[in-house]
């Protein structure tokens, strides 16, 4: 999934917290944490503003929910 498509599943599941499984501050994260990587400057940029979001997701959250897995 690219980066484009996972900040729009996370502006998704932040406009209807109702319906997530996931709590608004890992939403919020998530959300910074991709925008972040989406504005770096080379993927290896971008790896590394991803890392602590993946440790983050494979740590807390659901696997069984889409952003999870």
């Amino acid at each position: 999934m690219s980066l484009d498509r996972l900040v729009a599943s996370t502006e998704t599941a932040l406009a209807d917290l109702s319906s997530s499984r996931l709590s608004e501050p890992y939403l919020v994260s998530a959300l910074r944490a991709l925008q972040s990587a989406r504005e770096a400057p080379d993927d290896e940029a971008a790896a590394r503003r991803l890392a602590p979001l993946a440790h983050q997701i494979s740590d807390s959250w659901p696997h069984d929910s889409m952003l999870g897995s």
